[in-house]
């Protein structure tokens, strides 16, 4: 099977992609990246982050944050629409639910750098009130996480901050 790439942070939110970005995905499908992180660093790209996503929900997922250049823009509108994305994006995470029963790890059987760096995104989902719910369907993802978790590195790699993430849930 051929090496598949996942481009863990794109920024495909920008205006320089606004005429193209069909066409930046496709050229990234041909070139063997098969899966995209598109990131949104405030409430407006946070939406189009996501909007963005759901043209090729196969390979493509979206953040949804407020990066610290812009947090002055926060209010309380500002956390009801996360909210809202919130859940669009846990249906997003879902969604990748099947890929591992398929694999052990993230679209391979051999840990990767994808696992490093999907790993913290699911460590921290409860954290910005997105809870996996336990059921029939996400069981292949939440044996995943659970896998990773228990992982010496992972948990060496862990600041007393983080450590204290999944212990306040």
């Amino acid at each position: 099977m051929p090496f598949k790439l996942f481009d863990i942070g794109a920024n495909l939110t920008h205006k320089s992609f606004e005429n193209d970005f069909e066409e930046v995905i496709k050229r990234s499908l041909l070139n063997g990246v098969s899966n995209i992180c598109i990131t949104g660093c405030d409430l407006t790209d946070s939406r189009r982050a996501l909007s963005l996503a759901k043209k090729f929900p196969k390979n493509l997922i979206s953040t949804c944050g407020i990066h610290p250049h812009y947090a002055d823009s926060f209010n309380e509108k500002s956390e009801k629409e996360m909210m809202k994305i919130r859940e669009e994006l846990l249906h997003e995470i879902s969604s990748i639910a099947p890929t591992f029963k398929e694999f052990k790890f993230f679209m391979s059987d051999e840990f990767t750098l994808v696992d490093c760096c999907f790993a913290p995104i699911l460590w921290r989902l409860s954290s910005v009130g997105i809870k996996l719910p336990v059921n029939r369907h996400l069981k292949p993802l939440i044996d995943y996480q659970n896998s990773v978790f228990e992982r010496p590195g992972f948990l060496d790699s862990l600041s007393s901050i983080e450590r204290d993430l999944k212990s306040n849930k």
